[in-house]
């Protein structure tokens, strides 16, 4: 909705990957910290939710496995790029669906 898109007939999974897409672009223009649209995932996709988005839910708990000092996992703006890259195709389609509605 925040896209002002018809999104009443996309799954649960589908409405989540065009969100986190779209808040993963705001990381790159520069509105969101990488570590809030993390947090977002975390909290919004959790780790049932769409299976491309998982990398960004996994970055969250790598945020939190560093603040105890034994981090293991992706580089933020590497599991950005990668979330971006396989995404991108899928959140076309999904625009073009929802606009066409």
């Amino acid at each position: 909705r925040e896209q002002g898109l018809a999104t009443a007939s996309m799954t649960l999974e589908d409405a989540q990957l065009l969100a986190a897409h779209f808040h993963a672009r705001r990381v790159i223009e520069g509105t969101l910290q990488i570590r809030e649209l993390a947090a977002w995932a975390h909290t919004v996709v959790r780790h049932e939710g769409h299976p491309l988005a998982q990398g960004l839910v996994e970055l969250d708990d790598a945020y939190d496995a560093d603040v105890w000092g034994w981090r293991e996992g992706p580089a933020p703006m590497q599991a950005l790029v990668d979330f971006l890259d396989a995404s991108t195709d899928e959140v076309r389609k999904l625009l073009e669906t929802a606009r066409d509605q």
